[in-house]
């Protein structure tokens, strides 16, 4: 798998950043991926958490595509996120400081979720970010 860039993430939180406005989670879907196209981005998510609070966002996965979850939050604020298969069972799991991606190649198609958990808040909630891209 390739990685996508610490640039490439923070162009998608940029956008997604102007849908976090309240505590509202907010989704975006575009139009079906069409392989052989490059990086696209196929989903998306904003919303906001209190410290140690958890959310999960579900995810449709296809098989045998890779796909990559990537979660920004902002200022004064950093945020774990954990890939889960559609039985429940943790696939990637990104816990340290910086921008967490997690990335996958499902053997099945399926609703997979991602699981963001606020680790740092220096607000009463922070709002975060999730963008799901494919390539």
């Amino acid at each position: 798998m390739t990685d996508f860039t610490p640039r490439t993430a923070a162009a998608c939180a940029l956008t997604l950043l102007a849908m976090a406005a309240d505590t509202t989670t907010t989704s975006y879907a575009p139009s079906p991926a069409r392989p052989g196209r490059g990086i696209e981005q196929v989903g998306a998510y904003a919303s906001a958490l209190g410290l140690h609070e958890s959310a999960a966002h579900v995810v449709p996965f296809e098989q045998g595509r890779e796909f990559h979850v990537v979660a920004t939050c902002g200022d004064g604020c950093d945020v774990d996120l954990e890939l889960r298969s559609p039985a429940g069972r943790a696939i990637d799991r990104h816990v340290s400081a910086g921008t967490p991606e997690v990335a996958v190649i499902p053997s099945a198609s399926g609703r997979y979720r991602a699981v963001v958990t606020m680790r740092r808040c220096d607000l009463r909630v922070c709002a975060y970010t999730l963008a799901v891209m494919t390539r």
